[in-house]
C-alpha cells in the first residue's frame, strides 16, 4: 500500500495510544538504555511538533536509524512499538511496520533488485520499513545485486525523508562493518540505538515469563536450578549470544524432558503435567 493516507481518525486518542505504547515498552524486561533513547526521541519529536504549530522553523531531521545488538534482544519488538509511538506523535501517517530481509530486496536476475527495493519502500510509505539483518544485503565486493540494492535505497531514504522511517537492524559487529562500507547509508541512518545483552537476572525473568505463557510452574528446587543454569548460560556467552532466543530453547528443552518424565507416570495429575521439577532442568 502506498501514499500517506491518514488513518488517525480512530476512537483511540493519540495521547492514550502513545501512553499505551510506552507502557508496553517500559514493561519489557531490561533494555534500560533503549527505553531512555525512545523516551528522549519522543520528547524531541513532541517539541519539534510544538515548534511547527507555533510557526517556528525546524532544521530538517532524519529519523532513519540503526538498531544494533545480539539476537533475541528485542529489536523487532521495539521497532513495532516505535511504529505506534511515531504514529501517535504524528510523525508517520500509519503505525504499520513492514519487515523485510535480503530475500525481499535482492533479486536473482539483473534489474530485479532495484524494483524490489523500490517496491518495499513504496509499501512502507507512511510507516516504517524494518530491514532485519541488514548487513546481509552487502554480500561482499563481488555481490553486484546487493550493491544495487544499497545504491537504490540510499536516494530513496533522502528523497522520501519525512514520508517514512527506515530502521536497519542487525548484530553489532556485522552492522558496524556494513555501515563502514557504505558511507551513503551511514550519513542517512543518523540515529543509533544499541540493544545490550540481558544480564543473568533478566534472563531468569524472561524464563519465568515464558513458563507462565506456556502454563508451566516450578517447584522450589527447580526454580533454583533454573536460576543457576541461566547464570551459567550468561557467564559462558559468546559475542553472538542469543539472549531471549537461548531462553526459549532452554524452556523448550525443559518441556520435552517434562513430557518424557510424565509419560512414565500411570495417572498423572494436572499438577504433574505442568510442574517443572529439578530433574527436568539438570
Amino acid at each position: 500500500e502506498t501514499g500517506r493516507e491518514d488513518r488517525r481518525a480512530t476512537s483511540e486518542p493519540l495521547g492514550e495510544s502513545l501512553e499505551t505504547a510506552f507502557r508496553t515498552l517500559d514493561g519489557l524486561v531490561g533494555l534500560t538504555s533503549v527505553k531512555t533513547d525512545m523516551h528522549q526521541l519522543a520528547d524531541f519529536i513532541s517539541i519539534q511538533r510544538k515548534r511547527e504549530k507555533m510557526g517556528l522553523r525546524n532544521a530538517a531531521v532524519s529519523y532513519h536509524c540503526v538498531f544494533t545488538g545480539n539476537p533475541g534482544t528485542g529489536k523487532t519488538t521495539v521497532a513495532r512499538l516505535m511504529g505506534k509511538m511515531l504514529y501517535a506523535l504524528g510523525l508517520i501517517s500509519r503505525p504499520d511496520v513492514l519487515e523485510v530481509g535480503r530475500q525481499d530486496l535482492v533479486g536473482r536476475f539483473q534489474g530485479d533488485t532495484a524494483q524490489l527495493t523500490k517496491d518495499a519502500v513504496m509499501r512502507a510509505m507512511g510507516g516504517i520499513l524494518f530491514i532485519d539483518e541488514a548487513y546481509s544485503i552487502a554480500g561482499g565486493e563481488h555481490d553486484n545485486y546487493g550493491q544495487e540494492c544499497i545504491n537504490t535505497l540510499v536516494p530513496l531514504l533522502e528523497n522520501h525523508q519525512g514520508k517514512f522511517v527506515c530502521i536497519c537492524a542487525g548484530y553489532t559487529r556485522e552492522m558496524q562493518d556494513f555501515l563502514d562500507g557504505n558511507s551513503g547509508l551511514r550519513s542517512r541512518l543518523t540515529k543509533k540505538i544499541y540493544f545490550e545483552d540481558y544480564n543473568a537476572e533478566e534472563l531468569y525473568e524472561i524464563f519465568l515469563l515464558n513458563c507462565k505463557k506456556e502454563g508451566l510452574c516450578l517447584d522450589e528446587d527447580a526454580a533454583e536450578a533454573a536460576r543457576e543454569a541461566l547464570n551459567r548460560m550468561y557467564a559462558a556467552r559468546t559475542y553472538d549470544f542469543g539472549n531471549a532466543r537461548e531462553v526459549r530453547t532452554f524452556v523448550r528443552n525443559i518441556k520435552n524432558r517434562l513430557a518424557e518424565r510424565t509419560m512414565l507416570l500411570d495417572n498423572p495429575t494436572s499438577a504433574d503435567l505442568k510442574t517443572i521439577k529439578v530433574e527436568d532442568i539438570i
